[in-house]
């Protein structure tokens, strides 16, 4: 005896076509979430890295420098009106290799052997994605919608004398790269910042630092039209540094 076989009946379908929707929405959805977790992570992870990367050779060479006048300058880099960043400079117990061995003069003073500067610059290059970016300053002249600023570390043999001094001049070599190749004794420290800003000199020093998670400003806003300096995708690290002399 065959056995008789009922099809579906259209609410059966409707049930069925309803529940296939929302299980897609529903994973559709969750992908989203994953998506937009793993964009936001990066990103951050990203600016947090630069910012590591800054602060980590920043304290390292200022807790190795000098801190009496005449040792060390501040300066803006760029026009007054929106100033790229800061610079610092100042003479240093390095060696040449990131080699820290203090030695005394016969008079007993520190003997530096470098002058250590860095500074915040646009590099006269294209940025990353191609995009265009129109600076404009903040409330204290800073610029404030780049992004891409890279710190450079530059190392020059300290000027001799009694007592030692830094090298007038050290304003000429704060010059915008045009690539990763700077030549000897510089290099990039990271390439991805916002602001790098002295706030106090020796013999406490007091920095800052600013990075952006570009991922999300590019998702969320216009990215180099817009001020990023007090963003919700910004991060800032704030330090200090006692020199040793």
């Amino acid at each position: 005896m065959r056995s008789k076989r009922r099809g579906l009946t259209v609410v059966e379908v409707s049930l069925a076509c309803a529940l296939f929707g929302l299980i897609t929405l529903l994973l559709a959805s969750s992908l989203k979430n994953v998506g937009d977790i793993w964009r936001k992570t990066g990103g951050k992870d990203e600016a947090v890295r630069n910012l590591l990367k800054a602060k980590s050779s920043l304290q390292r060479d200022l807790a190795n420098s000098g801190g009496k006048a005449g040792q060390w300058a501040i300066a803006g880099v760029g026009p007054v009106s929106c100033k790229d960043s800061d610079a610092l400079t100042f003479l240093s117990s390095d060696k040449g290799q990131n080699e820290h061995d203090w030695t005394v003069n016969p008079d007993g003073s520190a003997h530096f052997e470098r002058q250590i500067t860095y500074y915040g610059v646009i590099p006269n290059r294209p940025n990353p994605g191609g995009v265009v970016v129109s600076t404009a300053a903040d409330a204290q002249g800073y610029e404030q919608q780049h992004p891409f600023k890279w710190l450079i570390r530059r190392s020059d043999p300290a000027p001799t004398g009694t007592p030692q001094a830094i090298n007038p001049g050290w304003t000429g070599w704060l010059t915008a790269p045009t690539s990763y190749s700077l030549g000897p004794d510089q290099k990039v420290v990271c390439d991805q910042l916002l602001q790098f800003r002295v706030i106090r000199g020796a013999p406490l020093w007091i920095l800052e630092l600013r990075a952006v998670s570009v991922t999300e400003v590019q998702r969320k806003m216009a990215l180099g039209t817009v001020p990023l300096s007090q963003g919700p995708f910004t991060l800032t690290q704030q330090f200090s540094v006692s020199t040793s002399n």
